[in-house]
């Protein structure tokens, strides 16, 4: 069967490369020459991404971003790449556009053409190949050949399968994990039986609770019959009956109490009995005419002491006015007297007034008769001359005068005291009206009070007495009744207390002492559904034991068969690369191990012997290198496919001069049978292309320089 061949590459602003560049393989071999850092590795990746748009995780970089892929030196960002592929008559054309908005992938099949889905469609049809089969078999990179070198068994055996196109059902094989089922269920089995030893162990302590409850409430008169729900409902019924009658009794309106249909109703409901209990205390109306009549027994007490007080100043006041009049007179005689009084002060001062003008008339007098030296007086003509004169202006002024101011003191203080008895007079008298008028209040209030009018001021403090003493008696009777309310009350609130505290918790330890009991009898029973998952997690266990096994076995097979094919091709390339002076052969074997296919690479002697050494132990690096190229070689050409091409990439790291020499060998061994492109920067190993031949079967494309884009020149 006629494979593909790679015919040409057009890049443009891919990677490396900033303009549009062409590379013509016209289905040939060639080398890819150049000091690292030159574009030659972007050929290969431009193949894969426009075959696939996307790169196998682990082999090549698999980034997606334009960041990656697009070019720096590119200033329009867009990036492209054509490749041609061709097979006998046929030529397929691949395009694939991206870091614009509208991505393009076009497919040119012998003249006909294909976009986006179906170019995708396309594709699969005329390649049936996927990204991670097309890295595994076409393009053979020096990264994964380390992974062969790892020291780590997990980290070869992931390699390994890597290179055989089995990493997918190594994956699928790691998360069959039936023993974490088998452990889930034993979990599920060890809490079935937790669950169960707990509740053996709440009803246990749930049976100790409700006896305690039980002889509490027996100790509150509480006996078997009570301890149901039906007894509850009855003991409600009791209590709803006692509180109905005394709201009825006392004229108290109550809302409806809710019936118990279950225990867990009961708090509610004695919450419900005390609300009716504190409103029948509020509104029962024997005490608010408790409350009426003590307000009227108070203002009653209040009226009879304000009317005592005030009788008793007002007979004071009357009493004190009426005494000091008996003293000192009435009010005409007082006005009489007061007359008299102020006559009596009129003529003092008037003496006194004359006694004054003559005294200064007979001093007038006495300086004309000192002056003249006359012997008669002046004034009255007697003889004396001025010794009499003198004699009488002394007297006049030493006896007479004085005697006239104290007449007029005299007066004057008659007058002042007068006053005050007249001042002191109208305070008794307006002090006795004053009284008069409080008198005559308190009499209107206490007739007000007694509902009649004209009773006798004397009978009035009694009448009052009497109608305190009637309210006092009727509130005394009152008193009684509210005491009989609060003992039917309070009655009503102990049983309710007596219900809620003792009889409630042994129905409520009942009622979750049944609920545990069944629970217990379905865990025990395993109608719980544990026993059930359980038992379905252990048969999903053993179901992934067999699927696993199945296929670790499918797996160990195509691995197994797929190295039997490569062997001999492995052999003869392990001879030619390796050359080993004593370990002559070499075996790639299968191993299942802890669950997992493993890979044993071992080397020995010769085919007949069977003393097997593992060949990380006794190979080195370089040799290490050469067999694993040696393995990737074998199965690179014994996989059938639609693809004669093969892409290595730097094939000569760890080589020494002897064995770049057999690689260069090998390769022009596979040229004749495929296209081998290869890619180096190792000018020993591109000299000893040539010397073996490779440069007359081959297209050589030597990159020398990079300014954005490769510089590339065909030789």
């Amino acid at each position: 069967m006629d494979c593909w061949r790679l015919t040409s590459v057009e890049i443009d602003g891919f990677r490396g490369v900033a303009s549009k560049q062409s590379f013509d393989f016209q289905g040939r071999s060639c080398l890819l020459f150049g000091p690292n850092g030159q574009g030659k590795s972007t050929i290969a990746l431009a193949i894969q991404w426009a075959l696939f748009g996307k790169f196998p995780s682990g082999i090549l970089q698999n980034v997606a971003s334009s960041s990656f892929l697009r070019s720096h030196g590119n200033a329009t960002g867009a990036y492209s790449v054509c490749v041609t592929l061709k097979r006998a008559a046929h030529t397929i054309t691949i395009y694939r556009e991206a870091g614009t908005k509208h991505k393009r992938f076009e497919i040119v099949a012998d003249g006909e053409r294909f976009s986006n889905a179906y170019a995708e469609e396309k594709r699969d049809a005329l390649i049936g190949m996927d990204a991670d089969t097309f890295s595994r078999l076409i393009v053979l990179n020096q990264g994964r050949v380390r992974g062969l070198l790892m020291d780590e068994a997990s980290e070869r055996r992931t390699a390994m399968d890597k290179l055989l196109g089995l990493d997918a059902s190594a994956d699928i094989a790691a998360e069959m994990k039936p023993k974490r089922f088998e452990e889930r269920a034993k979990e599920l089995v060890e809490t079935g039986r937790a669950k169960l030893l707990g509740l053996e162990g709440e009803e246990r302590n749930l049976t100790t609770l409700r006896a305690e409850a039980q002889e509490k409430a027996r100790e509150q008169g509480f006996q078997s019959h009570h301890f149901t729900l039906s007894g509850l409902k009855k003991e409600f019924a009791d209590i709803s009956a006692a509180v109905t009658q005394t709201a009825l009794e006392y004229n108290v309106t109550l809302g409806s109490i809710p019936s118990c249909d279950v225990v867990e109703n009961g708090s509610r409901i004695c919450k419900a009995f005390r609300e009716a209990i504190g409103t029948i205390r509020r509104e029962a109306d024997v005490l608010a005419k408790i409350q009426s009549l003590s307000q009227q027994i108070a203002d009653v007490s209040t009226l009879a002491e304000q009317w005592r007080h005030a009788f008793s100043q007002a007979e004071n006041a009357k009493h004190a006015l009426a005494e000091h009049e008996a003293a000192m007179g009435a009010n005409d005689f007082l006005a009489r007297k007061g007359r008299e009084l102020a006559d009596r002060l009129q003529e003092a001062e008037s003496h006194l007034k004359s006694a004054r003008a003559l005294n200064a008339l007979l001093s007038d007098a006495l300086r004309c008769v000192d002056a003249a030296g006359s012997s008669e007086c002046p004034v009255c003509e007697h003889p004396g001359g001025a010794g009499l004169l003198r004699e009488r202006v002394r007297k006049l002024s030493d006896e007479t005068t004085v005697d006239l101011e104290r007449s007029r003191t005299a007066a004057s203080g008659a007058i002042s005291a007068h006053d005050g008895i007249k001042r002191a007079r109208a305070t008794l008298a307006e002090d006795a009206n004053q009284h008069l008028r409080r008198l005559e209040k308190s009499r209107h209030q206490a007739a007000t009070a007694l509902g009649e009018i004209g009773v006798p001021d004397a009978k009035l403090a009694g009448r009052l007495d009497e109608l305190l003493a009637a309210k006092t008696t009727a509130r005394d009777k009152l008193t009684k009744g509210a005491k009989t309310l609060e003992n039917e009350l309070q009655k009503s609130e102990q049983r309710i207390t007596a219900v809620s505290e003792r009889l409630l918790p042994v129905l409520l330890l009942t009622t979750k002492l049944a609920a545990v009991e069944e629970k217990r009898r379905h865990v025990a029973k395993g109608d719980d559904g544990i026993s059930q998952k359980a038992e379905k997690l252990r048969l999903v266990a053993d179901r992934l034991k067999e699927l696993k096994q199945i296929l670790l076995d499918a797996k160990d097979e195509h691995a197994r068969v797929a190295l039997q094919t490569a062997a001999p091709r492995a052999q003869e390339l392990y001879s030619a690369l390796v050359d080993h002076p004593f370990f002559k052969t070499v075996a790639i074997d299968t191993e299942e191990k802890a669950g997992a296919v493993g890979y044993c690479y071992r080397v020995s002697q010769g085919r007949d012997t069977k003393e097997l050494v593992e060949a990380r132990l006794v190979l080195s690096d370089g040799q290490m290198t050469a067999a694993a190229l040696a393995l990737f070689y074998a199965l690179a050409e014994s996989s059938a496919h639609v693809f004669d091409l093969l892409f290595i990439d730097d094939p000569t790291e760890n080589l020494d001069d002897r064995r770049k020499l057999a690689m260069a060998q090998a390769v022009v061994q596979m040229a004749k049978r495929k296209q081998v492109i290869i890619s180096t920067h190792d000018e020993d190993f591109h000299a000893k292309l040539e010397d073996a031949g490779f440069k007359e079967q081959a297209i050589t494309f030597r990159f020398h320089d990079w300014n954005g884009s490769p510089q590339v020149a065909a030789i």
